[in-house]
């Protein structure tokens, strides 16, 4: 299966888009502009280019079972988008969602890299779940500035460092949950500004705790 660049450009009267079986490629913009296409449920993609979603405004809701590499710009100008769930991905790149300002919900069942600051500033984030095997560090300002976020769980037993800033400014979020047993280090004002905070649950010892880990 395979779809061409700009394949469905402008296509402002499909609404729905699903198919479960697998396909080859799916090209650049191939559903841009699709401003009545309201939700997406598609089933493996091997191959993939740059804003296959962009600008369709009205797109609420996605589910994808793989998809090798969330490129830049997939979901740019998706203001509606409030529900993602992907079950598997390799890669997703940086600041991927910072244009779906009325997501809530982000579910990634499963993924192999993820780049820092991938979710900062998404101001609309409320929950987000992700499973990571081979996650062995929460980066750098992850989850910076996501101030609607409320709940957040991190399923991975080999994280040993938590990054500098990963929720500062979250000041809704009430619980975060990683059962990882090998946490070493948390870094600076890792939790400054998450002044909503009643429930945080590590498993494992820290030895150093940075500067401003709490403040406000």
């Amino acid at each position: 299966e395979y779809i061409g660049d700009y394949a469905f450009y402008n296509c402002s009267s499909i609404q729905e888009l699903v198919h479960m079986l697998e396909f080859d490629y799916i090209g650049n913009g191939a559903f841009m502009g699709c401003t009545s296409l309201k939700r997406v449920e598609l089933g493996k993609i091997a191959n993939n280019n740059y804003g296959i979603f962009e600008g369709c405004s009205s797109l609420e809701e996605v589910k994808i079972e793989f998809i090798n590499n969330l490129k830049s710009s997939i979901f740019e100008g998706c203001v509606s988008l409030k529900s993602i769930i992907i079950d598997e991905v390799n890669n997703l790149n940086l600041n991927i969602f910072c244009e779906c300002t009325s997501l809530e919900t982000l579910i990634i069942k499963k993924i192999k890299t993820l780049d820092s600051n991938a979710f900062n500033m998404n101001k609309s984030l409320k929950i987000f779940s992700i499973s990571y095997p081979n996650f062995d560090s929460i980066r750098d300002g992850l989850f910076e500035g996501c101030s609607s976020l409320i709940q957040i769980e991190i399923l991975s037993s080999a994280i040993k460092q938590i990054g500098s800033n990963v929720f500062n400014g979250c000041s809704s979020l009430e619980q975060i949950k990683i059962p990882s047993t090998t946490i070493k280090q948390i870094g600076k004002a890792a939790f400054k500004g998450c002044s909503s905070l009643r429930l945080l649950e590590f498993e494992s010892e820290i030895d150093v705790i940075n500067d401003s880990m709490f403040e406000n």
